[in-house]
């Protein structure tokens, strides 16, 4: 750009930048005027198939064969609404839905795109067979949860958790050892199995990495399995210290009469000290006065949250848990008194707003 005669001069580059830039601006307008076209069909598609899919969550079988007869491309449409009825129907509704998915060539598809080079199409794919509850899924998405992307991997843990097929219980705590999802997320979905997954998890218990016998563990407590709690028991001598952690956690999760001797001895000094101070809380959870003699000797415990667990566990059984805090408490130079104190101190504390709370 220059003058010349008093004139602005705009050079032919500029001239040429200004050209493209506002071509490509043309182009951009257009493209989203064509996807906003698009989007509106589908839209309006969607709407015209809308009394069948109602008429299909209610179970009307005539409405299945309609949508089975569709034109392919107002199903393609309907599709994804179609997919997502699968969690809202009532069970009858359910299998007329899943034999049109299944006639339409849904999980065909979908079983085909589990081994796509494109992981997004692996993940769509997973999540949907696990929506539709595919057992002749199960173990290509067990193969999955060793996938190279990380979200494939949890995706297809989560699909075989909706599966809900006890095939999958080994694969997936094989999957621990070999980076596969995350181990919160396959605690979850053995979990979510349910109690038949005691058996099989009892079988792995004496085998695997210390993460599998940790995991196995910490679902034990889950499923809340009372008929685990001697195996559980032995767990708190694993070599493994987060073993004995999640013991422990398990122990306090299913909390009945049963698990009071072991915790009892996971407090005992040969325990590293954060299974010690797990299972003082965990005893105070219980409630069960008969311990207050026991958390009261651990008030001198060299190790302070050791200590201090014990005397806010005291706190919660009753008159003899509060004896003993009173007693120590007379000698507040101590150690032990200062927890004790403490411990008096905090009930006072929550007394008083559990009063403010009425």
């Amino acid at each position: 750009m220059g003058e010349r005669g008093g004139k602005t001069m705009i050079s032919p580059s500029t001239l040429g930048l200004s050209v493209v830039l506002g071509s490509a601006s043309v182009l951009l307008i257009l493209a989203l005027l064509l996807a906003f076209r698009r989007e509106r069909r589908r839209v309006r598609r969607v709407e015209r198939v809308r009394p069948l899919l109602d008429a299909l969550a209610e179970g009307e079988p005539d409405s299945a064969e309609r949508l089975v007869r569709l034109h392919k491309r107002k199903w393609r449409a309907a599709e994804p609404a179609a997919v997502a009825l699968l969690d809202t129907v009532h069970d009858d509704a359910r299998d007329l839905l899943l034999d049109v998915l299944q006639r339409r060539g849904v999980v065909k598809q979908a079983m085909r795109q589990l081994t796509e080079p494109d992981p997004v199409r692996r993940a769509t794919a997973a999540r949907l067979l696990g929506a539709l509850r595919q057992r002749d899924a199960v173990e290509p998405l067990c193969q999955l949860l060793v996938d190279v992307h990380p979200e494939v991997r949890s995706v297809a843990a989560r699909a075989l958790g909706r599966i809900g097929d006890l095939a999958a219980v080994g694969p997936l705590l094989d999957s621990l050892e070999k980076s596969g999802p995350p181990r919160q997320l396959v605690s979850l979905v053995l979990a979510g199995l349910g109690s038949a997954v005691e058996k099989p998890l009892l079988e792995a218990m004496g085998t695997g990495s210390a993460m599998v016998r940790a995991t196995t563990v910490d679902v034990l407590g889950l499923i809340r399995a009372l008929r685990a709690v001697p195996v559980i028991a032995s767990a708190l001598r694993d070599p493994e210290p987060e073993v004995r952690v999640r013991a422990v956690h398990a122990l306090r999760l299913i909390g009945t009469r049963a698990v009071r001797r072991p915790l009892l001895a996971a407090v005992a000094p040969r325990q590293p000290p954060a299974v010690r101070a797990m299972a003082a809380h965990a005893l105070g959870e219980l409630g069960y006065p008969s311990v207050a003699t026991r958390l009261s000797a651990l008030l001198t415990d060299p190790v302070p949250q050791v200590a201090h667990n014990a005397a806010v566990a005291l706190t919660r059984l009753g008159a003899r848990g509060m004896k003993a805090l009173h007693d120590h408490a007379r000698n507040p130079g101590t150690p032990a008194g200062a927890h004790a104190t403490a411990g008096l101190a905090l009930r006072m504390l929550t007394a008083r707003q559990e009063r403010e709370a009425r």
